[in-house]
C-alpha cells in the first residue's frame, strides 16, 4: 500500500514515516532505514520522525543511539512534552543501566575467576 503511495508522491513525508513504522513493526529493519533516510531529508527537525529513529535502534539494540534520538525528539518539542517518548527514553536509560551493571559484574567476576588460577608464594 505505501509503496503504491510513493510511486505516485515518493516525497511525501507522512507516507516515508508511517512506511517506516510498518517496516520497524515487522523488523524489516533495512527498509525502515531508507525510509526514515528519505524522510529526514525532508522534515529533519520532526520530532514524531526522530522519536520513530529512536525505537528502531532500541529495538536494533543501540541503545545510545536510541537514547541520543528521544532526547533529540523531546528537545525539539519543548516547552511540550509527549509521554510516550519520555517512558521509552526511561526505559532505554535503564537497559543501558542494566547492561552496565552487567559489564562491571562479568569485569568482577573475570578478575575474581583470574586469582583463582593463580598461584601466591604463601600458597605455594
Amino acid at each position: 500500500m505505501y509503496e503504491k503511495g510513493l510511486v505516485v508522491n515518493p516525497d511525501c513525508f507522512e507516507i516515508l514515516v508511517n512506511a517506516g513504522g510498518l517496516f520497524t513493526d515487522t523488523r524489516d529493519d533495512d527498509r525502515a532505514i531508507a525510509m526514515y533516510n528519505k524522510a529526514i531529508k525532508l522534515q529533519p527537525n520532526s520530532p514524531a520522525l526522530i522519536a520513530n529513529i529512536g525505537w528502531l535502534t532500541e529495538l536494533q539494540g543501540k541503545l545510545e543511539e536510541a537514547r541520543e534520538s528521544y532526547i533529540r525528539s523531546l528537545d525539539l518539542l519543548k516547552p511540550e512534552t509527549h509521554p510516550q517518548i519520555i517512558s521509552n527514553l526511561k526505559n532505554v536509560e535503564a537497559k543501558i543501566k542494566k547492561q552496565l551493571e552487567m559489564k562491571e559484574d562479568a569485569r568482577k567476576s573475570k578478575r575474581g575467576k583470574d586469582r583463582g588460577h593463580t598461584l601466591r608464594d604463601e600458597e605455594l
